[in-house]
Formats: C-alpha cells, sequence, structure tokens
C-alpha cells in the first residue's frame, strides 16, 4: 500500500507542477520502480506493447472523423436544420440541445468538444428566445456528458481494453443510461421553460421556414446520414467498431469534399494534424499508464487491494457504496480516459471478487465519470461553457444542480439493477 501512496503522491505533485498527465503517471511510476528496486528495463517494452492493440485503431479514427464533421459543415449541416425547425419553441430548443449533445458527443468522443461546438450555435439563439445565459450554459454543460454514454465512445473502447472485455458489450452497456438521463433533463428543460419569461425576439418569416423545408429535404440528407452510417454499420454487424471508425473517415472526407465543401486543401491538411495530436496525445497517456499499471501487478497490488476490502467486512452493496463515492470525487479532478486507465486494473479485480459483472462494473465506472465532470469545485464542462457563454463559473452551479440531482437516481439504478446496464448486452448476444 505503500507504493501506492507514493505513487499518488508523486504524481500530484507532477500533475500540479502542470507536467502532461501522461508523463506524470511515468514519472511516478518510474520513481517507485526505483525505489522498489526494480529494472526500468520493461518499461519501454510494456509502453509499447500496451498500445500494440488492434482495436485502438478506432480512436485516431474516430477523432479524425469528428474533425472532418465538424469543419467539412456535416455537423454545421444537422444542427442549422434543427435549429430552424425549433424557431419560437423554446422548450424543443432545449431538448434539442440534449439531442443534439448526444449526437456530436458520440462523432466528436469529447465532452469538451461537444460542449463548445452545441453550446457555440445554440447558446445565442436559446437567449433570443428566453433562456438566461445561466440556463442555457447548464443545459449545455449538463447534455455534453451524454455522448460519451452512446457509441462509438473513446472512453468506453478505453475501459474495454483495460477490462479486457468486449468493446461492444461495454459502449451497449451505457445506451440505457444515456437515455434515460437524457429524457429526464428534456423534462427539466421543459419544466423550466415553463417558467422563463416570453420570447425577446420572433421567429423567422413564413418564407424563410418554407426555403428551411426544402433544403432539409434534399441538401441535409448526407449530413444526416453520417450518424446512421455508424449506427446501423455497427449494430447491423456489417463492421466491428474499428472498422466503422476508417468508414466513416471516408464518408465524412467525400461528404465533406464534393457535397458541403467545407473541406480543402487549405484546411485538410491543419485537421489531419490536429487530429494526428489529439490520437497521440491518448496513445500516450495509454503507454504510459500501462507503466503503472504493470509495476501494480508486479507488487500484487490488486490483491492487496482485495484482501483489504475483505477486512473491512463489505458486503457487495457496500462495496459500490464506496466505488460511487471515489469515482465522482476522481470525476472531479481527472481526465476520464486517465481516470479509466488507473482505477480500471485496481477496481476491477475488487469487484469481480464480489460477483459483479465487469460489463455492468464498467457501465458504474462510466457513469460516474462523467457526472464528475459537472460536479464543482472542479467541473470540466462547467469550465468550458462558462468561456462558451461569457458566464462566470459561480452562476452555472446553481441551475445545473437540477440536472446533477434528476441523474442520481439513474445512477442508483445503474448501481443496483445490473439488468438495467445489461439489458441491451444480453439482447444482441
Amino acid at each position: 500500500m505503500q507504493y501506492l501512496i507514493i505513487f499518488v503522491i508523486c504524481f500530484l505533485i507532477l500533475a500540479l507542477i502542470r507536467v502532461p498527465l501522461g508523463h506524470s503517471m511515468l514519472g511516478a511510476a518510474i520513481i517507485c520502480f526505483l525505489i522498489n528496486g526494480k529494472s526500468l528495463g520493461m518499461v519501454a517494452s510494456t509502453a509499447y506493447s500496451s498500445i500494440d492493440v488492434f482495436a485502438f485503431l478506432a480512436i485516431p479514427g474516430f477523432i479524425l472523423a469528428g474533425n472532418l464533421m465538424l469543419h467539412g459543415k456535416i455537423a454545421d449541416t444537422i444542427l442549422l436544420e434543427l435549429n430552424n425547425i425549433t424557431k419560437g419553441t423554446k422548450s424543443v430548443l432545449g431538448s434539442f440541445a440534449v439531442i443534439l449533445s448526444m449526437l456530436f458527443g458520440t462523432i466528436l468522443g469529447s465532452a469538451a468538444a461537444t460542449v463548445a461546438l452545441v453550446g457555440g450555435m445554440l447558446i445565442p439563439k436559446m437567449n433570443e428566445l428566453g433562456y438566461s445565459r445561466d440556463e442555457s450554459a447548464a443545459l449545455i454543460a449538463a447534455s455534453g456528458i451524454l455522448g460519451l454514454l452512446i457509441p462509438p465512445s473513446i472512453p468506453g473502447i478505453m475501459y474495454a481494453i483495460a477490462a479486457g472485455e468486449s468493446i461492444m458489450d461495454v459502449w451497449i452497456s451505457t445506451i440505457p443510461i444515456a437515455l434515460l438521463v437524457g429524457l429526464l433533463w428534456i423534462i427539466v428543460n421543459i419544466v423550466k421553460c415553463a417558467k422563463m419569461k416570453k420570447p425577446v425576439s420572433l421567429p423567422t418569416s413564413k418564407t424563410e421556414q418554407a426555403t428551411t423545408s426544402k433544403r432539409f429535404s434534399v441538401h441535409s440528407i448526407p449530413a444526416i446520414l453520417a450518424p446512421v452510417v455508424i449506427f446501423a454499420g455497427i449494430f447491423g454487424g456489417i463492421f466491428t467498431p474499428t472498422e466503422a471508425s476508417a468508414v466513416i473517415v471516408v464518408y465524412s472526407l467525400i461528404v465533406g469534399l464534393f457535397v458541403y465543401k467545407g473541406l480543402n486543401r487549405n484546411n485538410l491538411y491543419d485537421i489531419i494534424l490536429k487530429s494526428a495530436k489529439s490520437s497521440a496525445a491518448i496513445v500516450i497517456l495509454i503507454a504510459f499508464a500501462s507503466v503503472a499499471g504493470r509495476f501494480f501487478t508486479l507488487i500484487n497490488l490488486p490483491k492487496m487491494l482485495v484482501d483489504f476490502m475483505g477486512t473491512l467486512n463489505l458486503t457487495p452493496i457496500g462495496f459500490l457504496i464506496v466505488v460511487n463515492v471515489l469515482l465522482i470525487i476522481v470525476g472531479m479532478f481527472m481526465e476520464t480516459n486517465t481516470a479509466i486507465l488507473i482505477l480500471t486494473p485496481l477496481l476491477l479485480p475488487i469487484a469481480k471478487s464480489f460477483g459483479i459483472n465487469p460489463i455492468h462494473f464498467g457501465a458504474i465506472m462510466l457513469f460516474n465519470l462523467q457526472l464528475g465532470m459537472l460536479t464543482p469545485p472542479f467541473a470540466g464542462n462547467i469550465f468550458v461553457v462558462c468561456k462558451v457563454a461569457d458566464v462566470s463559473f459561480d452562476k452555472v452551479i446553481r441551475p445545473i444542480i437540477p440536472y446533477i440531482l434528476v441523474a442520481l437516481p439513474v445512477l442508483v439504478i445503474t448501481t443496483y439493477f445490473p439488468n438495467f446496464s445489461l439489458f441491451f448486452v444480453n439482447l444482441f448476444r
């Protein structure tokens, strides 16, 4: 246990002096190796073997596809058409904000990117229809986590690889959570809208609405088909998640170049470079986290934690309570992928010792870590939306509380009713 304490202290010190998280984990792991007298010869081989996994090819694929959709005007087209449908109806616009966050979250693979994209496009319109900036910012910040609970989800890939489980099973396990939470947040938004003042601006003219309707029926079809290709292909068994990432990259490239013409020689290089940098950052994180995991395995830390939990005489219910509290706290302070790579090797063996299904445990972990991004004091989504909406952090906290509160019963259901998250998993087997 002392090595775990040393690792955590070293990691936090390095992180606080702004060393990148991946490098902070590597540095802390190397210090533990040296203190324990282990050879550093296995560091490079462990890091390399951890990323020599075929499934990881899906990560750069989906990141590139998300950037191609964003800059190729596919995302803009979907958002514009759905936004036009809601003109003059503030509750419907808020509901679309939730749905669009789910959609673009799956495409972009990042809660922060989803908040920035959807918030930048919808918040001005929401303000016109009577939303205060605080309310619209809270709704967008909350909705930003939903897309990461719907496939293709990069955190889902990370957990599946770390746990040695099927990516598809992990992806499917969080779909009921996202759908139920999204529905509850739509209801909360409708209730709040009933108390809002009337819109300060008038809806668009009938001529403009007619033009929009015509464009929606033809011009937007290629954009709408982009997410359809992903879901239909994966769930229809046409291709694997890794193959799906390649397919959607090609589709987005063709549509962005020749249909919407948002892609060209000038920005295509920058898009590919940006995607490569984002992918490299995640791969480095995986490689360096695996070094820490290797050290913990060598000193039998997972077994020691299991034995320690045994001395506490915890029941499975008690263990899950402890895990929920721990994961939400970790989610407040740590980036999701980093937390998954550090905690999965430590907590999953204990969960298995209590007879908890690894896929069910993954759903619990992913949902908790996403809720942590909405919880002060270090709520990542709130910080992003504050910049987008130009509001202060403290003003978003109060309006976001109802969204967090209605999500907590879903967390309880997810935790103590395994069939809720495993329903679709068992259905597709």
